[in-house]
């Protein structure tokens, strides 16, 4: 799209899961599964030339299931909106007139350099996202969560509106009971809506030994959906692979196994093909999610999965921050739900779990405490506990869940595949937005559920244990418990750290050695880290 009209504005990469119809003095482009958009396409098209009502048609669109993201352009509007968890991003460049709109900064540069900005790139090596609007780049911006945005063509200040929210002030105040029941409503329409959409096609779904995937399993199974595949990844002898390799043989459902070792995970990261998808997956915004984009291009290149553009992807992202999984930890202490708090326990909070790639200056837990605080507001209450839990996963669904976790789909539609996102649809989204604090902690009432609901009998009274080591890997546990009584918790602790490049997730430090690893295991938190440089990197050069 090298040559484009003078009206035209949208500027857009047309794959990867997007597509596009232009016409005379319009542009519709759309990736996922939006509603009807027939109402918005005439309103923007209205012969008055009048500022549509944003918050009027975005109130058809919140009620829209499922994952999207449009772009839509008219003769005198560009109007563009993602859905309720970006699952798709949208860029923009701020300028003189309209700006430039895209699912790509890269496409919004050839006018103008694009420009790294410092303190994003500093946030980015911190976090692995850029949160709120900004992108890396200077005067790029992006669609937060739910957000939609219109640029009128007389260059009037645009207008945004953020259609939906997951703060709310909504509390669902009922017994265990009737929110078990409500809950199992919102799954059954969702799968129920997923199997007549899927009509018969191949579905494949990325199965572990937890709770999510093994939902999404269950629930399509008992249904009676016939064509499911499951495939499972990462080192050999992994205790989320062999809890999944049971779950998939006791329901009869195909399993395969694609082992991350050595050379060839190292190949990969090191080729060509893998800095493409990053600079594709980044968007500008993000270290890419990596974790089954391997195992996807063994499975359609060894023909396993047989016809790509007719499969399906399912993952079981995120049931368990929607649940309530990620309240408690060491990052943060449990709320009483109506005693009062300073707001400043939620953004310690954010910055202990959230900002710890890499040690913090004091310049930068300032700098990154007023971003946070940009986000949730800088009011310092005091809040009531169960205030102060939705403000904190308000700020984890908006920044990281969006920012970096779904983005993980950009691994799906860089091959062509197409994906749902069910524990995401919009009628679970709604649901436990508005659960009280108390049914979170422990992922109590979800536990509940499945206990009580058990589908295909996979849930009550079965555990899969999974440990960060496996096989010969589990003598850490004593050596670190010995180094502990003898040097402290925090030797303990590092020796866990130095054994990571071993453990479960030893095919993320595999691309830089051990010697990397042994040079930086205390400065870095995680391979997320060298990940972070590594995109930086690559994106300076």
């Amino acid at each position: 799209m090298s040559s484009r009209p003078a009206w035209r504005h949208v500027r857009l990469q047309a794959r990867h899961g997007w597509q596009e119809s232009a016409g005379q003095g319009q542009v519709l482009a759309w990736a996922g599964t939006p509603g009807n958009m027939a109402d918005i396409v005439a309103e923007l098209e209205a012969p008055d030339q009048s500022r549509p009502d944003l918050p009027r048609l975005m109130r058809q669109v919140e009620a829209w299931p499922g994952h999207f993201a449009c772009i839509l352009e008219s003769a005198n509007h560009v109007l563009a909106f993602v859905d309720r968890i970006r699952s798709y991003p949208i860029i923009y460049r701020i300028g003189p007139g309209v700006p430039q709109v895209s699912n790509s900064p890269y496409d919004l540069g050839d006018q103008q350099g694009l420009v790294l900005e410092e303190t994003a790139c500093l946030e980015l090596a911190t976090t692995n996202y850029v949160t709120g609007a900004r992108t890396l780049y200077c005067d790029v911006m992006q669609l937060q969560p739910g957000e939609a945005i219109l640029f009128r063509k007389d260059g009037t200040p645009p207008v945004r509106c953020k259609y939906t929210n997951y703060l709310t002030e909504e509390l669902a105040e009922r017994t265990e009971a009737e929110l078990i029941e409500e809950h199992d409503a919102a799954v059954s329409a969702i799968f129920r809506r997923i199997v007549d959409d899927a009509a018969g096609r191949e579905i494949w779904i990325p199965l572990s030994a937890g709770l999510d995937s093994r939902l999404v399993l269950a629930k399509l199974k008992s249904l009676g959906y016939e064509r499911l595949r499951t495939f499972s990844y990462g080192p050999s002898g992994n205790d989320d692979a062999r809890g999944a390799s049971r779950i998939a043989r006791e329901l009869g459902v195909p399993w395969t196994f694609v082992a991350y070792e050595g050379r060839a995970v190292r190949d990969y990261f090191w080729s060509e093909e893998r800095r493409k998808y990053w600079r594709y997956a980044s968007c500008g915004v993000s270290v890419p999610f990596m974790v089954d984009e391997v195992a996807l291009r063994h499975l359609v290149s060894s023909r396993q999965m047989a016809d790509p553009t007719q499969a399906i992807i399912i993952n079981g992202q995120s049931g368990d921050f929607t649940s309530g999984g990620h309240l408690l930890g060491k990052h943060l202490e449990r709320l009483d739900p109506e005693q009062r708090y300073s707001l400043s326990v939620i953004v310690e909070g954010i910055l202990k779990k959230h900002y710890a790639q890499r040690p913090l200056s004091d310049a930068g837990r300032q700098a990154f405490s007023r971003l946070v605080l940009e986000k949730i507001g800088t009011d310092q209450g005091p809040y009531r506990g169960q205030e102060l839990a939705k403000l904190y996963e308000f700020w984890e669904a908006e920044e990281r869940q969006a920012k970096y976790v779904v983005n993980g789909q950009r691994s799906y539609d860089y091959i062509g595949l197409q994906w749902r996102l069910p524990l995401w649809d919009r009628e679970l989204f709604n649901f436990w937005r508005a659960v009280p604090y108390r049914f979170k902690t422990g992922q109590s009432l979800y536990k509940a559920y499945l206990r009580q609901t058990n589908p295909c009998g996979m849930f009550r009274g079965r555990e899969f244990p999974v440990e960060n080591f496996h096989g010969w890997g589990r003598a850490i546990f004593p050596f670190a418990r010995m180094v502990g009584m003898l040097a402290g918790t925090g030797a303990k602790n590092q020796t866990y750290r130095l054994a990571a490049y071993f453990g479960k997730y030893s095919n993320h430090y595999a691309p830089y050695g051990f010697g990397a690893h042994l040079r930086d295991f205390r400065r870095l938190q995680s391979p997320l880290g060298r990940y972070a440089e590594t995109l930086l990197a690559e994106l300076r050069s």
